[in-house]
């Protein structure tokens, strides 16, 4: 899917994972979180941030991902496709829906045609996955593969929800 290997996890994890296994660490955070000791392990590992809520839909004081974060992010995967480092760390809070959108964005940026294999992928990867839909339906539409990744990632939905109903709220 990509040439280098990616972990997705969530901030507690961050302590199973430093340099020199992990190249490049990818953080979606909410806005007003300040930085704590889960981030200890990565000092000195290049480190990109975005900062907005895990939300799909406008509210009171929310921050939602956008279309140009994710234009930062596929910038970001065409730089990771070049240098090509050992391993990218892409985390959220909990790791289920922002840095599984994020994961599956990257896997998908270069698979044209492949969205289904990039959902398995990701599910592989991290089973608990709940990809931010609003993340995904602005990359369908940047990396133009009309309804596909997001008809793939619907797929993540249908079965996570018969396993964990919790989540479909």
């Amino acid at each position: 899917m990509v040439d280098y290997e990616i972990f997705v996890a969530g901030l507690p994890e961050l302590r199973n994972y430093a340099a020199p296994r992990i190249g490049h660490v990818i953080s979606f955070l909410d806005p007003d979180y300040e930085a704590d000791a889960h981030f200890e392990t990565l000092a000195g590992i290049e480190r990109s941030e975005f900062r907005f809520h895990d939300l799909i839909e406008p509210g009171d004081a929310t921050i939602l991902p956008e279309r140009d974060a994710i234009e930062t992010l596929l910038t970001l995967g065409d730089a990771l496709h070049e240098r090509t480092p050992a391993a990218v760390l892409v985390h959220c809070h909990a790791g289920i829906s922002r840095s599984t959108a994020a994961a599956a964005i990257l896997m998908a940026q270069y698979n044209p045609g492949r969205e289904t294999e990039v959902c398995e992928r990701l599910v592989g990867i991290r089973p608990q996955a709940w990809p931010n839909s609003r993340m995904i339906r602005f990359a369908d539409e940047l990396l133009e593969r009309d309804g596909a990744l997001m008809a793939a990632v619907e797929t993540i939905y249908r079965r996570a929800a018969a396993d964990r109903p919790d989540l479909v709220a």
